[in-house]
């Protein structure tokens, strides 16, 4: 299975190579709020910044990734980028493994936006220039961003006004626990916690 699964991916898009597989088969109660995401990412002149906000575990990066998922997505977005600055991930045991190279900097999610871009001959340019190339490319070229686990990058604070000044045509999905009503330029979509009966309807199902 696994070997098929790797030689599936091979025969993806570049882009469609970046995006991690589902970990879960069904989402409870998750309707609105994809529907929601779909109406602001369909309104080009709505917020070019999106933020999924929500304590940890609440389900910010599987609801993003039945996002991008949605075929009405993949038919307005031609280009879909996801960028993890997750650390450790969860391992069946319930143990933690630490997440080798993670983009942890501005820098660090420069380089990945240009190397899923095709934009390679970026990376090794200085951050302004960099930067710049993006912003180029992002401009003209309908691609949607998906920015996961804003939280774990310390600079964050710098990290957000330079990913608007990218947009564009673009528009950026950034999950987080990290509360990011302090940039005007955001639009934020707070996740609660379930319902006794939603959480009833999830032990169900599981």
């Amino acid at each position: 299975m696994h070997r098929q699964v790797m030689e599936n991916r091979r025969r993806q898009t570049n882009a469609e190579r970046y995006l991690p597989l589902p970990d879960t088969t069904r989402l409870i109660e998750v309707g609105d709020t994809l529907t929601r995401l779909s109406e602001m990412f369909t309104d080009l002149a709505g917020a070019r910044l999106v933020s999924l906000e929500g304590i940890g575990g609440i389900g910010k990066t599987a609801l993003a990734r039945a996002f991008v998922a949605l075929p009405e997505v993949i038919v307005n977005w031609p280009v879909i980028l996801w960028v993890s600055a997750r650390q450790a991930s969860l391992a069946e045991d319930g143990s933690l493994l630490t997440v080798v190279d993670p983009a942890t900097t501005l820098e660090d999610i420069s380089i990945r936006m240009a190397e899923q871009l095709g934009l390679t001959s970026l990376s090794g340019k200085p951050l302004v220039e960099r930067l710049e190339g993006l912003h180029s490319s992002l401009a003209n070229k309908k691609t949607l961003v998906v920015v996961d686990n804003l939280e774990t990058i310390e600079e964050h604070q710098v990290l957000v006004p330079a990913l608007a000044k990218l947009a564009g045509l673009s528009r950026f999905l950034i999950t987080t626990h990290q509360r990011l009503r302090g940039f005007p330029f955001v639009h934020t979509i707070p996740l609660n916690e379930l319902s006794s009966d939603e959480a009833y309807n999830l032990m169900s199902a599981e």
